[in-house]
């Protein structure tokens, strides 16, 4: 097995779960489903923050959101925003979060990235753009649904390549 004991090969790790996530946030898949999008780089944002918070900070947060913004094509700052605040509410809570059930964690992840798509639309309205509540709470529903595959998927990675 191999171990990235290397702080730069770390982030380099990271950083590719993160650019995974990315792809497949912007997979194209039909409009009608589109609402159902779980938020694939919050939720491995989230994982990350908290089982290993001394590596990805805020402003790794932001630079992930900012580069999210451009390739969506959405505005830009916006999940820069959304992210760096997940991100800083996620390694200041990280011992209490990691103490929870895998339920429980996942109640706290719909949470999280309903906080998340609040804060898009929020910025998103500044510049006249509307989105329905409730197509938001899909998203945050189909991606607290899929914390514990990708819980489990991202723990089993991890120990493969003792990632700390």
């Amino acid at each position: 097995m191999y171990r990235l004991k290397n702080p730069v090969t770390v982030h380099l790790f990271i950083a590719f779960t993160l650019i995974f996530g990315l792809l497949l946030a912007i997979f194209p898949i039909s409009t009608e489903y589109a609402y159902l999008r779980p938020e694939f780089v919050c939720v491995i944002l989230v994982y990350w923050c908290i089982n290993i918070p001394q590596h990805p900070g805020i402003f790794y947060a932001w630079c992930v959101g900012l580069l999210q913004d451009i390739v969506e094509g959405g505005v830009w700052g916006g999940h820069a925003m959304a992210l760096a605040v997940i991100a800083y509410i996620c390694m200041v809570s990280h011992q209490r979060m990691k103490s929870y059930s895998l339920w429980r964690q996942t109640f706290w992840l719909f949470v999280l990235v309903g906080m998340h798509q609040a804060v898009i639309n929020w910025m998103q309205g500044l510049l006249g753009y509307r989105t329905a509540p409730m197509l938001t709470l899909a998203s945050s529903a189909t991606s607290a649904l899929m914390w514990p595959v990708m819980y489990v998927v991202l723990g089993r990675i991890r120990k493969m390549y003792h990632v700390h």
